[in-house]
């Protein structure tokens, strides 16, 4: 979807998840350690994907970042012994390296927290973050705020860009379970789209105009609560992806999740899904989505 022209380099697993975020970049040059990424300008950009709090890859950057920085709770017995700090990866660690966090570090922030000085993505913002600040800017220049965490003055700095995007115009239907999901979103959506309209999977056959996107909420609980319900809710999904194909075949779907999970997505996806949304996730990042969708769909 994204037309972004980057030199971008490679660290960590390449299956499941980060293959599928693989497809969706520019050429990779895929690097067996930090220590290989070498920086030629200011447009580079070093991805590292882990894949769990025990990788490898996290001990690397752990040691190479400041000791006011590091997180002593991330860093292995080893490393901990004998920390030296390799001044050819920390010296560009604040502004040239996305750090990309698979399923295991849901709830990192609060367990073991990542310095905000590192761009730091969960694998299933692709669309909504990841894409957006690739192409507007992540890593182009180092934010600094007093009165923010850099994390979030960061975020702002592309959000502010996000903003300028024009989508008016577009016609936005929500499939979502209940009266409350449905006024969620077409309150979010109405600012920015010509007409935004809530309806559940049993509606879909009475319209008869063609949204430029269709947005999938079906309402679901934490996936440790129950196994089964998790199942019937994945499920439930994969039927209205089908009914959306079936009805919209030229719309850009969207399956928005509370707690997204890669088995599910993968399914999603080969259903038919287009993008995955987190809840809460950044309309300004859906916004850019459509957007690229748009121009994709002209340039065919």
């Amino acid at each position: 979807m994204a037309a972004i022209q980057r030199r971008i380099g490679w660290v960590g697993p390449q299956n499941k998840c980060w293959a599928w975020i693989l497809d969706r970049l520019p050429a990779v040059d895929h690097l067996s350690s930090l220590k290989d990424w070498k920086l030629e300008s200011a447009d580079d950009l070093l991805m590292v994907a882990l894949e769990s709090r025990l990788a490898p890859e996290w001990d690397e950057i752990s040691a190479a970042l400041p000791t006011s920085l590091s997180v002593e709770a991330g860093l292995s017995s080893q490393l901990k012994k004998s920390r030296k700090k390799n001044d050819a990866i920390s010296s560009s660690l604040d502004s040239s390296v996305c750090v990309l966090l698979g399923e295991p570090w849901v709830g990192h922030r609060r367990t073991q927290p990542i310095p905000e000085s590192l761009n730091t993505f969960y694998w299933y913002e692709l669309y909504d973050r990841l894409l957006p600040s690739l192409d507007l800017g992540i890593g182009r220049t180092d934010v600094h705020s007093p009165e923010k965490g850099q994390r979030i003055a960061r975020w702002h700095s592309v959000a502010e860009k996000l903003a300028q995007i024009e989508v008016s115009g577009k016609r936005v239907l929500v499939v979502a379970d209940s009266s409350t999901t449905h006024s969620m979103w077409c309150e979010s959506f109405e600012n920015r789209y010509a007409s935004v309209l809530g309806v559940d999977s049993e509606q879909l056959h009475r319209f008869r105009f063609q949204p430029h996107m269709v947005l999938i909420d079906h309402e679901a609980g934490p996936p440790m609560a129950d196994e089964h319900a998790s199942e019937r809710h994945c499920q439930r999904v994969l039927d209205t992806l089908q009914h959306v194909r079936n009805r919209f075949p030229e719309a850009m779907t969207v399956v928005a999740s509370g707690f997204p999970r890669w088995v599910d997505w993968e399914r999603w996806s080969l259903g038919g899904a287009d993008v995955l949304v987190p809840k809460p996730g950044c309309l300004l990042g859906l916004a850019w989505g459509i957007h690229r969708w748009e121009q994709m769909q002209l340039a065919e």
